[in-house]
């Protein structure tokens, strides 16, 4: 390779190896946004090309996606030409060609080798299957951050096999992503908003979102929490965009606004002035999702609902992404977004069945709460807001049949649904200090620990790390729950401990 790959793309790389060995033909790769999505594809290029002598046809839907992957090739070295309307850079004889699907369908196909389809989650489409049936049986790699689609189709249709890169939590615990910051000032009322292919009706959205009250609430929390960040405006139509930048012009803040009837030379323009700190603010309507990143964004707002879990984990991983300085990703959610997904680094199953009407995720709302002086969304675990240092009251305890584990420091609520409802179910399961209850409104198990847990020295805490694992593992709960249930019975995870 002609550039350093981080562990995870590498161990990607084998994976996908391995698949195509196996006899797969069509499998698809679930890379994170920030993870580095477009540095793997170019790896994969440069082993089809210049190691193995082929020919590769990547295919994309956006031009700001084509650019952004013949910059990557251009970096790496790789030769290639565009296929895309009447770009320039066409070069027919070249071994990579990156081609918009737009204009793919029109042309005489080139030779290929193996095929990449950059967002594939889009390929069920028509014009992306009758491509690829075309090339019989070349090998067909699908890039995607999000493999769900609004009408619920699975990739399986089309797909073979799967990959997934990582799950966001285990980049943000590796440094490699940035972990975002929530603030819920306002969650509107959606619930009079016509739905439309699997997604709010835009001028429905816009009649609700476009308010001056609405408007005015976001610039006073921008000037708040994040006066001065590099910040991006998701809003929900142009003319909801327009009023958001004149409300930030009003009070001296640089803002612009483009969406895709900006022209291209002004677009590149205004993300530059972004980029370089000359505007501090610039508002888009499904512009800045795909294609375009700008590492040193500290703050996004959300302005624009939406029942696309895609659209909402395109739009914050504009921010996540890694900079050499910086410490802070803030996202001002003022669409009810974060209640509608989950967090951005909740584990997610990805997969390549159809899910036509079963795509109903259940959101964990009571693992949070809202500081009622700031809005940052905090823990519910937390006694204090972790921005102002607001105290969080406790509320008082719930009287339930049975032996009543009354809340204290070291002893939360149910984990599942939040309530004080605890019942003691059996003592010494891992050791003589744990203790598992059992929550009487759900059932569900909550291990926890008496204080003297606490009082354990690093060696048994680790010791106790490792009886969680093997007990995880025995009952299959998720890859995580011995982390979470270790901070709960010693106040730090196991990484923080010196594990």
């Amino acid at each position: 390779m002609r550039y350093g790959l981080r562990p995870y793309q590498t161990d990607a790389i084998d994976k996908l190896r391995a698949t195509y060995k196996k006899g797969n033909r069509r499998v698809v790769l679930v890379s994170p946004t920030g993870s580095g999505k477009t540095v793997i594809a170019s790896a994969l290029v440069e082993l089809a090309t210049l190691k193995n002598n082929g020919r590769v046809l990547f295919i994309a839907h956006r031009k700001e996606i084509i650019d952004q992957t013949s910059k990557k090739l251009d970096e790496v070295g790789v030769p290639h030409g565009i296929m895309m309307g009447d770009d320039g850079r066409r070069d027919t004889n070249a071994p990579v060609q990156v081609a918009s699907i737009q204009t793919l369908i029109r042309r005489e196909l080139p030779q290929a080798d193996f095929i990449i389809i950059d967002e594939c989650h889009l390929s069920l489409a028509k014009s992306y299957v009758q491509t690829i049936q075309k090339y019989n049986n070349t090998p067909v790699l699908g890039l995607t951050a999000t493999p769900w689609r609004t009408d619920g189709q699975g990739l399986g249709l089309l797909y073979q096999d799967m990959v997934v890169v990582a799950q966001v939590k285990e980049l943000v615990s590796q440094g490699f992503l940035v972990n975002p910051e929530f603030y819920a000032p306002y969650r509107p009322d959606l619930s009079k908003i016509r739905v439309r292919a699997g997604d709010y009706v835009e001028g429905d959205l816009s009649k609700v979102m476009d308010k001056a009250h609405l408007i005015g609430s976001i610039t006073e929390h921008w000037l708040k929490h994040a006066n001065g960040l590099c910040t991006v405006v998701f809003a929900s139509s142009r003319q909801h965009s327009a009023h958001i930048i004149d409300q930030f012009q009003k009070i001296g803040v640089a803002a612009r606004h483009i969406d895709h009837e900006t022209t291209r030379e002004e677009r590149n323009a205004v993300l530059e002035q972004l980029a370089t700190g000359q505007i501090q603010v610039v508002s888009n309507v499904g512009l800045l999702t795909e294609g375009w990143d700008l590492p040193q964004l500290q703050c996004i707002i959300l302005a624009r609902p939406t029942m696309s879990e895609s659209l909402y984990l395109q739009m914050v991983g504009r921010v996540m992404r890694t900079t050499p300085g910086k410490t802070r990703a803030m996202v001002m959610d003022h669409a009810g977004c974060l209640f509608h997904h989950n967090s951005p680094i909740a584990h997610r199953n990805y997969d390549l069945k159809n899910n036509v009407g079963k795509r109903n995720k259940k959101i964990a709302t009571n693992k949070t709460r809202i500081c009622p002086d700031c809005y940052r969304v905090c823990a519910s675990h937390h006694a204090n807001c972790r921005n102002c240092g607001h105290m969080f009251s406790r509320p008082a305890p719930v009287t339930v049949p049975g032996e009543l584990i009354l809340r204290h420091e070291y002893l939360p609520s149910c984990k599942d649904c939040g309530k004080e409802s605890l019942i003691k179910a059996r003592t010494g399961y891992i050791s003589e200090n744990a203790i598992e209850y059992r929550c009487s409104q759900c059932g569900v198990p909550n291990i926890l620990a008496t204080t003297a847990a606490r009082d354990l020295n690093r060696e048994k805490r680790h010791a106790e790390f490792y009886k969680l694992r093997a007990y995880a593992k025995v009952k299959d709960y998720k890859p995580d729950w011995a982390i979470f249930r270790y901070k709960d019975m010693f106040g730090v995870r196991p990484d923080q401990d010196g594990f």
